[in-house]
């Protein structure tokens, strides 16, 4: 005869193995919990999980993210052990921590057990897992995990295109919404590489010339290279420094083919909050019809020339005019660090100064689709447009004399170094989110070798770049602290932000959490700490308790 179950063996059981709620924080109940009762559920230092507890908050409560992130579910997944959104937390903070391989999460993630019930997992399931599939591969005496990594990168591919784009301009859209951005954008766009190795599935091919010095020729050659890979195109809000939208393709695509894409879907995810003014685009972007467009929209942008147009020889024709309603000059003069980060480093002045040329009217690609194929006709009517030339540059001093670039632009050209700063911003995305992307916070690595996983590995990277650097703002703004540490970077960050909070601890009570730093908890346990007499006054005690409005002893 089976033997009936006790309704609560049932019960604890159900709530072992089905307790899926995200830890909250709330530190006033906690400390009246532990102040009350002398007791927790668990307690640990907080140098390991700090990156995460705030970020979490703000991502929550400030951007109302998580409730929307929790709703996620591939169709592709027909038996749910874990909810989805566990694995997409535990991937998040995966590329938070800046973990490269998928194979240290076990270690350094999975089985830390108080970044396990941050993210949401209890304390049966951290100590036994999630079910009972691999236990016999554990090694005696070595810790369970509630995941394993296989079990990670198995899912966490089986997002789709559409979730994955929607979870990313969602993010944004929350940033626009909090006033991230301000209220007019300029946006900067370009693309970056992707390189793999031939054999990975799904990857694009193109060419490229190299400059190799040639031992033989005693002189630097040009060869041709075979590249394969991806292309990642983005672009970013210059002054937060912030993605505003991305796309994905093969390497061989062409940069102009992802222009409007990214402008469309930067203005969604601004539409209601922010207006996108100006646009600065590199010159494998430069389309006359997409130009066209944006000056319809009445977008302003910036995008140098190639030397070959025949608007190009324009310029350098009427630049010597003394035209004095079409040609415009300027120049000024700047400071330059010379070598600079070297020890000999030196401060040198130079001059920049540049030609505004208004209503040139040869650049015939510069219309509607099609409007090219006209230009023979006799009814046929060029848009003006105009052009900055720049003539000298400081940072340049050996720059040839008239071999600096033509930037095009629907601006007014009446203060040409206005439309040189601009494009000079566009070194920001370079080393902000590709050379960064790459290095710290590890964009080529993706969960599989597939095109898919990279494609969301490369979506949730970028969409980690915005949360944290959106966070950092919203920390130095809250704490008033110096404008300085928002430059300070990612790995800079994650050293500071643990070295901060050493002496902390975090209380768990069921799927609540409280921050304390490691005297106050003695405190609310009943003890007493000398230092703080020492430090505090004799009525430190009741300043902590205040601080958590429970009442003096």
């Amino acid at each position: 005869m089976r033997k009936k179950q006790d309704l609560s063996v049932v019960k604890d059981h159900a709530v072992k193995c089905l307790s899926w709620k995200t830890a909250t924080r709330d530190d006033n109940a906690i400390a009246k919990e532990v102040y009350d009762t002398k007791s927790m559920d668990a307690v640990y230092g907080l140098t390991d999980i700090t990156l995460v507890d705030e970020l979490f908050y703000f991502i929550r409560e400030q951007l109302g993210l998580l409730d929307k992130w929790e709703r996620i579910q591939p169709n592709s997944i027909e038996r749910v052990l874990v909810p989805f959104h566990y694995y997409l937390m535990v991937y998040l903070v995966k590329i938070v921590y800046g973990i490269c391989y998928l194979e240290p999460v076990a270690d350094v993630l999975c089985k830390n057990e108080a970044l396990m019930k941050l993210v949401g997992f209890n304390a049966y399931q951290i100590k036994n897992g999630s079910c009972r599939r691999g236990k016999k591969r554990i090694k005696n005496g070595e810790p369970s995990a509630p995941i394993c990594v296989d079990t990670l990168g198995d899912n966490i591919v089986k997002m789709s295109s559409q979730t994955l784009e929607s979870l990313f301009n969602g993010s944004i859209r929350a940033l626009a919404a909090v006033g991230t951005f301000g209220e007019t954008i300029m946006g900067i766009l370009d693309t970056s590489f992707l390189q793999t190795t031939k054999s990975f599935p799904g990857c694009g091919k193109t060419v490229r010339e190299k400059e190799v010095w040639s031992h033989k020729d005693k002189k630097t050659i040009k060869l041709i290279e075979e590249i394969y890979g991806f292309k990642v195109a983005v672009m970013i809000c210059s002054k937060s420094k912030i993605p505003l939208a991305v796309t994905f393709g093969k390497i061989e695509e062409s940069d102009n083919s992802f222009t409007m894409k990214l402008i469309g879907q930067a203005k969604k995810n601004l539409e209601g909050y922010a207006v996108l003014g100006k646009v600065v685009i590199d010159r494998g972007f430069l389309d006359g019809k997409d130009l066209w467009q944006l000056h319809e929209e009445g977008i302003h942008f910036v995008v140098p020339a190639k030397k070959s147009m025949d608007i190009v020889k324009d310029v350098y024709t009427l630049a010597g005019m003394k035209d004095k309603e079409h040609v415009f000059f300027e120049e000024r003069i700047e400071k330059v660090r010379v070598k600079a980060g070297d020890a000999r480093s030196t401060i040198r002045e130079g001059t920049t100064s540049a030609i505004g040329v208004s209503g040139l009217m040869s650049y015939d690609a510069y219309g509607p689709e099609g409007h090219d194929k006209k230009k023979h006709s006799k009814a046929f009517s060029p848009h003006p447009i105009n052009a900055v030339w720049v003539t000298s540059w400081a940072k340049r001093p050996n720059q040839k004399a008239g071999n600096g670039p033509v930037y095009l632009t629907n601006m007014t050209v009446e203060k040409p170094l206005k439309v040189v700063d601009d494009y000079d911003d566009r070194s920001l995305i370079e080393n902000g989110i590709f050379r960064t992307g790459k290095q710290d916070w590890h964009l080529t690595h993706p969960p599989k070798k597939t095109a898919h996983a990279l494609k969301i590995h490369v979506y949730l990277t970028l969409m980690m770049i915005a949360l944290t650097t959106a966070f950092r703002e919203f920390k130095i703004k809250e704490e008033e602290k110096e404008k300085k540490r928002i430059e300070t970077g990612i790995e800079r960050y994650r050293r500071r932000i643990v070295a901060e909070n050493m002496d902390k601890v975090i209380v768990f009570i069921g799927c609540s959490y409280g921050i304390f730093y490691a005297y106050e908890l003695s405190v609310l346990l009943g003890g007493s700490v000398k230092d703080c007499e020492k430090i505090m006054g004799l009525e430190y005690k009741k300043t902590i308790l205040q601080k958590y409005d429970l009442p003096s002893p």
